[in-house]
């Protein structure tokens, strides 16, 4: 009836806008993407969408970890944390704690980068949470690279590769990508260049996806 669609309107439009801010950070454009996700968040805690404001507050916390604004990332990220205990989202929860983990890798804390992967990635293995796995797995693959223990981080590669075939192009590639720069840094030439062609095999299916690669080793 007229009064279902009346009440629907709000959550639609939060919908609508997380989508759009989900497009346009996938393509790189961090700025509109905020502003879409920022207007998403205040509708879905206006009407009390806990679930909802929990997701947008995460995708917040992911833009402002490109823009490299890690302190108000790490923000973001607890409040998702908080909003998914809340709503009883575990998956979630793990990701924040991955994405916490990325942020101080990224300002070069790698105990704290590391504690917060190692707690990810035994929760992602116990309740079977593959994607999440992938991206603890990831990330511990990249701390092990980072203090130049190139044998150590091939299997978590590995395995992060494992987790997102056939599910996430863009993760699987950014994995292949790190793969192969560890290869290279540990003088495994033919192996590097054997991930290199996947990563190019798989960019060639992405499309604008493929944003999302320009700065996966720069990181």
């Amino acid at each position: 009836n007229g009064f279902s669609v009346i009440r629907d309107l709000p959550n639609d439009l939060a919908n609508t806008l997380n989508s759009l801010g989900v497009s346009l950070y996938t393509v790189g454009r961090f700025e509109d993407a905020l502003e879409h996700f920022t207007d998403s968040l205040n509708i879905a805690l206006q009407i009390g969408a806990t679930r909802r404001a929990a997701f947008v507050q995460a995708s917040i916390g992911d833009v402002l970890l490109e823009r490299q604004e890690y302190e108000p990332a790490l923000a973001a990220f607890a409040a998702s944390t908080n909003l998914a205990q809340e709503a009883g989202i575990r998956p979630l929860e793990i990701y924040n704690q991955v994405k916490t983990g990325e942020a101080y890798y990224r300002q070069n804390d790698l105990a704290r980068a590391l504690k917060r992967v190692n707690q990810a990635r035994e929760v992602a293995i116990e309740t079977g949470l593959t994607f999440e796995l992938g991206l603890a797995s990831l990330l511990q693959a990249k701390l092990y690279v980072r203090r130049g223990e190139y044998a150590a981080s091939f299997k978590l590669f590995a395995e992060a590769v494992a987790c997102f075939a056939q599910s996430n192009r863009l993760e699987e590639a950014k994995a292949r990508l790190w793969w192969a720069y560890s290869l290279l840094l540990d003088l495994q030439t033919s192996a590097a260049f054997d991930q290199l062609q996947q990563v190019l095999r798989l960019a060639l299916t992405m499309g604008e996806l493929i944003q999302g690669l320009n700065t996966t080793t720069g990181a």
